[in-house]
């Protein structure tokens, strides 16, 4: 139980550790493939020897171009990844503590007047009844007081109208906001067609270096030196392919992240 903890833990670790060397390790010969390979460098005339040392030092070089893309990609779209999900979560909070403000004065304005109201209410139903029994003096009286009454249930209507007009106003304007950053951040979305059309034309171009690369190593393994040329020629041309993939994607993760960042700054 013990070993087998210690093993899945090694695991982890070099997973932990070093995900890149893992995740995109570059094609390899093996020890006997090198080892062929150099002796047909050492048995060519010296142009066809240097040619293939160029050809497979470039071919290396590219590779390593290539993991550096690679690496550099998903940082940035991880960067991008978390940087959309706090704006997003910023743009759904905008003058959230104010608007909660402006209803809770709303709703502390009409619980303050409530009594005024039900007093009103109730004046007014005594007038009513006054009427009936045909009292004049009473009538007039409570007519007196509902008129001074009305006044201050006038203010108090006006006082309720103003705080829920400037409620509804800020409501209205964080709605236009909010809708004008989330249509700023959809610039991303096509961006991202992009970015996945890109992956599936590396894919396809990949496949291919994948074909070349068994090429290369039935060639070194006939030890045919125009072979190996023609299929190192071909697979530095591949891969400087893929690279160049690895550069637009990177150049749509910049640009998506560009919009990150100016949708960011117009956050109040």
């Amino acid at each position: 139980m013990n070993r087998l903890y210690i093993v899945l833990l090694s695991i982890m670790m070099l997973v932990i550790i070093a995900p890149t060397a893992m995740m995109v390790a570059p094609a390899q010969l093996s020890a006997t493939a090198k080892s062929k390979l150099q002796k047909v460098i050492s048995d060519a005339d010296t142009k066809l020897a240097s040619s293939l040392q160029l050809q497979y030092s470039t071919l290396l070089k590219t590779q390593e171009q290539e993991q550096q893309w690679d690496e550099s990609i998903k940082v940035i779209h991880y960067k991008n990844e978390e940087a959309l999900i706090s704006v997003r979560k910023q743009i759904n909070l905008i003058d959230n503590n104010h608007l909660s403000k402006l209803e809770s004065q709303v709703k502390q304005t009409k619980e303050r007047y409530r009594p005024l109201f039900d007093s009103y209410t109730t004046l007014n139903k005594q007038i009513k009844a006054a009427k009936l029994f045909n009292n004049k003096k009473l009538n007039s009286s409570l007519r007196a007081q509902a008129d001074v009454m009305k006044i201050a249930v006038q203010l108090a209507r006006q006082d309720i109208r103003n705080k829920e007009h400037t409620f509804k106003v800020a409501k209205d304007n964080k709605t236009k906001m909010v809708k004008r950053l989330r249509s700023a951040l959809s610039d991303i979305d096509p961006i991202k067609v992009k970015i996945k059309s890109e992956k599936a034309r590396m894919s396809k171009t990949k496949q291919r270096f994948t074909s070349g690369w068994r090429t290369l190593n039935e060639g070194i393994k006939k030890s045919d030196a125009k072979s190996i040329m023609n299929a190192l020629t071909s697979l530095v041309s591949i891969s400087k392919q893929v690279n160049e993939h690895q550069k637009k994607i990177h150049a749509y993760e910049k640009s998506i992240n560009d919009i990150v960042l100016r949708v960011k700054s117009q956050v109040p």
